[in-house]
């Protein structure tokens, strides 16, 4: 399984998760400040899209096999390689586009190795689906209850720096989740 934006909150929460469930994870990063984070959380390799070359690596990684899950939140260039370095019968699910560009897919790419792009909505899921995600959400709050999985708060600031938290979620410079301090 490919993750990328790997070291950020719904990154770092899909790489501890996956792990849990028994997946080989490689850590897509966008600096190598985020290296260790994404090692302590279970990561089995670490690619970083900015200085690594993503087919290359991929492919290295892979056996020449290609991705068989990827958990896609940059979009852009990113999403573009990963249309073209996915596993026959694979999966490919776009969950955001943090770098800002929605990209469009060749349809070709997944009907030469038949994989399938699912998007991932979990606020519409979490509507569609009230009794399946409030299952879900205990689960995973047993989970973390018994210490298999381990949120990582990178920061607690008062409730008087929102903005400069929100700033730094959107900067990229958040390892994990920011927690704001009410009291």
């Amino acid at each position: 399984m490919f993750v990328t934006g790997a070291a950020g909150g719904v990154g770092l929460a899909t790489v501890d998760l996956a792990v849990h469930l028994g997946a080989r994870v490689i850590a897509g990063i966008g600096d190598d400040d985020q290296v260790d984070v994404v090692r302590r959380y279970g990561a089995a390799e670490v690619l970083d899209y900015q200085r690594e070359d993503l087919r290359t690596r991929i492919k290295e990684l892979t056996g020449g096999q290609g991705v068989d899950v990827c958990f896609e939140s940059v979009g852009g260039e990113v999403f573009d390689q990963m249309t073209r370095l996915m596993a026959w019968n694979g999966r490919l699910m776009p969950i955001g586009f943090a770098g800002g560009k929605v990209p469009l897919v060749p349809m070709n790419l997944p009907l030469l190795k038949n994989y399938s792009i699912v998007g991932v909505f979990t606020g519409a899921w979490d509507h569609k689906f009230r009794d399946e995600a409030a299952a879900v959400d205990e689960r995973l709050m047993e989970w973390v209850g018994l210490g298999r999985l381990r949120p990582h708060v990178d920061r607690v600031p008062p409730l008087e720096q929102a903005a400069e938290a929100m700033a730094s979620v959107m900067n990229r410079t958040v390892q994990g989740r920011v927690v704001l301090r009410t009291r």
